[in-house]
């Protein structure tokens, strides 16, 4: 199996393909907002193949967005329950011994996980408070001259661009994806 094969919303490959040789060996990233995991098992295979070690938190309470919940009929194809799904994804993709799944709300997990992270991909609930507690919880737990990004960064998502532009207005847009390196400790809103 490869992560062609796992459902999801990733039209990023090519912006995980620039991270994953920007960044330094052995970093460490997290992904916030996995489903059912096909763009960390995307990263997990270059690493992978480039015979990389790298570490990738994967981020989601398992239970879906009220949207994705009425996809039961995935989820029943797909092992039952989100979680499930995910972790046979990450074996059948060969790749589980570099995601370290964790189960809790986005914005309780930095401090869960208490590691510094080379990189925080952010995509899980797109409504404007949700994505501007994320930044504000996962900021701290960014290397300096790490990079923060995210996903939905369109006018279909306007909490996206909302929290994004008040938070970090100094940040890089291309297709949909936001991103910025982080200099100093200070949100660059202050």
């Amino acid at each position: 199996m490869t992560y062609k094969e796992i459902p999801g919303y990733c039209n990023y490959h090519w912006f995980y393909d620039r991270m994953f040789y920007q960044l330094p060996d052995n970093f460490t990233m997290a992904e916030v907002g996995v489903w059912f995991g096909h763009a960390v098992a995307y990263m997990a295979q270059l690493a992978k193949q480039e015979r990389r070690h790298v570490r990738i938190f994967a981020v989601d309470t398992f239970e879906g967005s009220p949207k994705e919940r009425k996809h039961r009929e995935i989820v029943k194809q797909h092992g039952g329950s989100i979680y499930d799904a995910f972790q046979n994804n990450m074996k059948a993709c060969g790749v589980a011994s570099y995601i370290y799944p964790v189960v809790n709300d986005s914005a309780f997990a930095p401090g869960y996980i208490a590691e510094m992270m080379d990189f925080v991909f952010l995509d899980a609930e797109h409504e404007y408070m949700s994505v501007k507690q994320d930044i504000v919880s996962w900021w701290p737990w960014i290397k300096k001259g790490g990079i923060i990004a995210g996903h939905d960064y369109v006018k279909t998502w306007p909490g996206v661009c909302q929290a994004v532009d008040e938070l970090i207005p100094r940040r890089e847009v291309e297709l949909g994806v936001w991103s910025y390196v982080k200099t100093d400790d200070k949100l660059p809103f202050l």
